[in-house]
């Protein structure tokens, strides 16, 4: 019997670019470990937006400098965290839930994200929380 084989034409759903970057609910972009370290490890960043491309921007800024957002460790995993829920507010930025930015690229030396191309990011459950009964 002839097989007649078609090759999967779509990507994969699996971000290959090493760069990670989500938003939640309430605001809060978390970067992954390729993504920190492709902005030069910064301990802030600028937020930026672009509304005629539907992107967001991050660059690297000294702490100090004015409208500059800090960089928070998130845990032991690598992550980096900023609060970016003024930006938000601003630009009537919502989801329902953790999106991931599936288009997250570097250009010069700033991570740009694509906030119409994203995904949901499916809550891990917590194997040392108890359950009730």
């Amino acid at each position: 019997m002839e097989r007649k084989w078609m090759i999967y034409s779509e990507p994969p759903t699996r971000v290959t670019n090493g760069l990670y970057l989500s938003i939640n609910k309430i605001g809060e972009l978390t970067l992954g470990r390729g993504s920190y370290e492709a902005l030069g490890q910064p301990e802030a960043v600028y937020l930026m937006y672009d509304p005629d491309n539907d992107l967001i921007g991050l660059r690297k800024t000294e702490r100090l400098m004015p409208n500059a957002f800090a960089l928070r460790a998130k845990n032991d995993s690598g992550n980096y965290v900023v609060r970016a829920k003024p930006l938000c507010v601003k630009h009537d930025l919502r989801f329902d839930g953790t999106v991931q930015f599936v288009e997250t690229s570097v250009e010069g030396e700033t991570l740009v994200a694509h906030l119409l191309k994203t995904r949901p990011v499916r809550k891990r459950s917590n194997p040392n929380r108890k359950r009730s009964k």
